[in-house]
């Protein structure tokens, strides 16, 4: 076998020489730098493997010295022989061909770990650069040489599937952390519970005063006739039940816009003492005007400010707060004296009354609605009733959530035409106000008028005529009632952060015998005189509350997300940051480096 001697290496004078041998061998262009960067590495690190290695080693170097008219030296403190090699590799070339200097790999590596495949392209080989410096597994596989094409689809079929997982499990944690974050708790240390007292409202039966018609009509400028006064009568006690019976044909002699006015008007004067609440309001709901008390949103549906669209001077100065008892003060119930007509009521407090009235019970944070339950209070009777109660509250970390993640709203959410605060019941109520205009073109009289809600599209509404209640309304009575999920959830009525549920767990009535009083029988107008009705409630104060509590915050979706990015791409915070680097500046500076080498390698070309 021939041996071609390349490389001679000399020690003189404490100097290593490098002098190349049979250089017509070798085919390549010089570098200063890169010889020098050559040499040096040759010198401090000098291959100790196969002659093979050692000789790929001389060819770099001797094709970077083969232009070169000195022979390079550098300081050594390492004595070195003359080695010569084999260049079995070399004469196996086909046809001796001139050597390809650039078909020969270097002995190292560019970069520590796996080796990196060579592209073509500079944006290819930026990306080979990303993919093997990234610290996400997997992509230095594909960046990785002499691999097969089914070991590359196979590798790169389990990235995308690593991403797939991680992609489903985090974009679960966000719909959860968005949609389902907070829970109800049972909170059963009730010695420290503080329980809303519930609002009453009062709806008087027959409630117009029939002595205020000749003033009330004299004030408007309309005819007093039996006719009008039996359309009032029957309008003040008019339902979603009977207003099919109730009205009879068109009744033109007053406005329906002037309605609401003149019932207000023309209501009965009630004498109200009350330990349980020092206010009442007059308010407009769907079973006529009632008296509201302990109402903290009683004044957004008072009728002074439907008819004149000002809120009463009260809830300007001062806002309504909800009053609470507790375990020591359970007991102490307010007394209501109100003499009236029969009544309606919606309340949840001991009161006594002249005449039957209907009693309920709702949250003071919301309106009475015509499915709320009732209990009708007769004349001369003695009532008792024991309560039980079931509230619902929100922490504090809740009430900073948003709406979608908290799933409930809280009153300064707003959101209503009709009114500038939210409760469930008001949704609702103006859920069905806007089903009537869209299938009838009007507003029932009890509702707010459109003048006064907040919409421009809404200001030419007209109040339903006595034939639009009989033959609309009236028609669709069942589906305004009880509206479906559907038409609740697009109105977007959802339930209420604090809410109680107030329920009659037992009631009693039985009528008064005169001999139980030591008064005299005809008491009616005598003063002392005991009341027409008497209603005693009993608290059963709660032993547990529930809270709304916020279990998934921003921390658990943000471990949850890192966790599935572990799991699967062995990904952290900063395995995520090099994509940033590398999209900006790693790629602004690597296409200077490009542009930099072509340069260069265009000025050796001229120089050849």
């Amino acid at each position: 076998m021939e041996k071609v001697k390349y490389v001679e290496r000399t020690k003189k004078e404490g100097s290593l020489f490098i002098t190349l041998k049979n250089p017509n061998h070798l085919m390549a262009s010089p570098s200063s730098t890169t010889l020098r960067q050559t040499l040096q590495s040759f010198h401090n690190d000098p291959p100790l493997g196969s002659s093979l290695e050692f000789l790929r080693c001389s060819v770099q170097i001797a094709s970077l010295i083969t232009r070169s008219t000195q022979t390079p030296s550098f300081p050594t403190s390492t004595a070195k022989t003359v080695r010569m090699f084999y260049a079995k590799e070399l004469l196996e070339q086909p046809k001796k061909k001139t050597l390809d200097l650039g078909l020969l790999e270097s002995p190292w590596p560019p970069v520590v770990g796996m080796d990196r495949m060579r592209a073509r392209t500079w944006w290819g080989r930026f990306l080979v650069e990303f993919a093997s410096k990234a610290s996400f597994h997997g992509l230095n596989h594909l960046a990785a040489p002499r691999r097969h094409a089914c070991e590359r689809f196979l590798v790169g079929l389990s990235i995308l599937g690593a991403l797939g997982g991680l992609i489903a499990i985090s974009l679960d944690s966000w719909h959860r952390y968005q949609h389902e974050s907070t829970m109800l708790v049972l909170d059963n240390n009730f010695r420290k519970f503080e329980i809303a007292k519930p609002s009453i409202t009062i709806c008087p039966i027959n409630y117009l005063d029939e002595e205020k018609f000749p003033e009330v009509f004299r004030r408007h400028n309309l005819s007093d006739t039996p006719t009008t006064r039996s359309f009032l009568l029957t309008l003040a006690n008019l339902t979603y039940d009977n207003m099919r019976e109730s009205l009879d044909g068109e009744f033109e002699a007053v406005q329906p816009d002037m309605w609401l006015r003149l019932l207000y008007e023309l209501r009965a004067d009630v004498e109200l003492v009350s330990q349980y609440a020092d206010e009442f309001t007059w308010v407009s709901t769907e079973r006529g005007l009632c008296l509201m008390l302990a109402s903290a949103v009683g004044d957004y549906s008072a009728i002074e400010y439907w008819l004149t669209g000002k809120l009463p001077i009260a809830s300007k100065t001062k806002s309504r707060r909800r009053s609470y008892f507790n375990v020591n003060n359970y007991g102490v119930v307010g007394s209501i004296s109100c003499k009236s007509h029969d009544f309606w009521a919606s309340s949840d407090i001991s009161f006594s009354a002249t005449a039957a009235q209907l009693l309920g019970m709702h949250y003071p944070d919301t309106l009475i609605e015509y499915t709320t339950p009732g209990k009708v209070i007769r004349k001369v009777t003695l009532n008792s009733l024991t309560l039980g109660i079931a509230e619902v509250g929100s922490s504090e970390r809740v009430r900073r959530l948003t709406v979608r993640q908290r799933n409930c709203k809280l009153q300064e959410d707003g959101g209503l035409k009709m009114w500038p605060v939210y409760t469930s019941s008001m949704c609702r109520l103006e859920c069905k106000f806007e089903e009537m205009r869209r299938r009838c073109g009007c507003y029932p009289h009890f509702a707010k008028p459109s003048k006064f809600i907040k919409s421009s599209k809404l200001e030419s509404v007209a109040i339903c005529t006595s034939r639009q209640l009989k033959s609309c309304i009236a028609e669709r009575t069942k589906d305004l009632i009880h509206l479906k999920a559907e038409k609740l959830k697009s109105c977007d009525c959802l339930q209420d952060c604090n809410e109680a549920l107030y329920i009659d767990k037992e009631s009693t009535s039985f009528a008064l015998r005169y001999s139980l009083f030591a008064f005299q029988i005809d008491y009616g107008s005598k003063e002392g005189s005991p009341p027409d009705a008497i209603m005693n409630l009993n608290i059963d104060f709660p032993q547990v509350k529930y809270i709304h509590e916020e279990l998934f915050e921003f921390t658990d979706f943000l471990a949850s997300m890192g966790g599935a990015a572990g799991l699967f791409l062995g990904a952290s915070v900063l395995s995520f940051c090099e994509i940033i680097y590398f999209a900006s500046l790693r790629l602004l500076w690597f296409g200077v480096d490009e542009k930099l080498k072509r340069r260069k390698m265009k000025r050796l070309l001229r120089t050849k």
